[in-house]
């Protein structure tokens, strides 16, 4: 292997180990069920690294945090809230931990906001029940 081939290695490897010592902090936070949760709906989803998802309703980040760790640095996370309260300390933890490839959205009542084709994968999880026009929430998605 050449120096210059060596040396992206090394510091690929570097940048993985610093990423998961910086989300290991934050996502112990997230409950152990939250990580299972989504480990399985990565699994299910067939996430792989560089997934683009979106978590609709991501309230305080801790499904968003869980996500980010399994689609990885190339990967990218949309976290969307409505809630201003829970945006800013969104926006405060993404900033603090560095997580460049978490971007917040605020959300609308009527509309998540996400760019059109943005994903590969959306979920909502501890939501779906507070929609008040939930026929309505559902066809955002179809016409997308």
């Amino acid at each position: 292997m050449n120096r210059r081939r060596w040396r992206v290695s090394v510091l690929g490897a570097m940048s993985a180990f610093l990423l998961c010592l910086s989300l290991g902090s934050l996502i112990s936070g997230a409950a152990a069920s939250q990580r299972q949760e989504i480990t399985r709906l990565a699994e299910l989803m067939q996430w792989k690294a560089g997934t683009i998802v979106a978590d609709i309703g991501a309230g305080d980040g801790g499904y968003s945090f869980a996500a980010v760790e399994l689609v990885g640095p190339s990967g990218r996370v949309y976290a969307t809230e409505i809630d201003r309260d829970k945006l800013k300390q969104l926006r405060t933890d993404v900033s603090k931990h560095k997580l460049s490839n978490v971007i917040v959205v605020e959300g609308a009542a009527d509309d998540t906001r996400l760019p059109t084709e943005c994903c590969d994968a959306i979920y909502l999880r501890h939501v779906y029940h507070h929609l008040t026009q939930p026929v309505e929430f559902d066809g955002i998605w179809c016409a997308r």
